[in-house]
């Protein structure tokens, strides 16, 4: 069975629970699910897929993860969410409809570059 760990930032508006599982020997992927308690809303659920919350931070207005997906074929990732904002985000710099972002990041086939 999966374990699950729960985080709150932004003085608890918004909620990161991840499903960590054993993807490998030793190798723990822990798939987040991000809920804008605020506003009420999932911003993005991935959890049961391989991608693996590699950080949470606060940002000014709201909080970025950091995304890698499972074997490590993919890192890199940066989605930026603003509290205020339940209609778009930032996928890698890239300002997309939140309704997007599910499909926006399983159709990343490389490792974003760094600019």
């Amino acid at each position: 069975m999966d374990n699950i760990e729960v985080r709150y930032y932004l003085n608890k508006q918004i909620k990161v629970t991840c499903s960590i599982f054993e993807a490998r020997n030793s190798l723990w992927v822990y798939s987040p699910k991000i809920e804008n308690l605020a506003k009420n809303i999932i911003l993005l659920d991935l959890i049961g897929t391989p991608w693996d919350n590699c950080g949470t931070e606060e940002t000014e207005n709201g909080i970025q993860i950091k995304l890698r997906k499972f074997p490590g074929t993919i890192y890199g990732v940066v989605v930026k969410f603003d509290i205020n904002d339940v209609n778009t985000c930032y996928l890698n710099g890239v300002l997309i409809p939140l309704n997007h972002l599910k499909t926006a990041i399983d159709d990343i086939k490389e490792t974003p570059s760094s600019k």
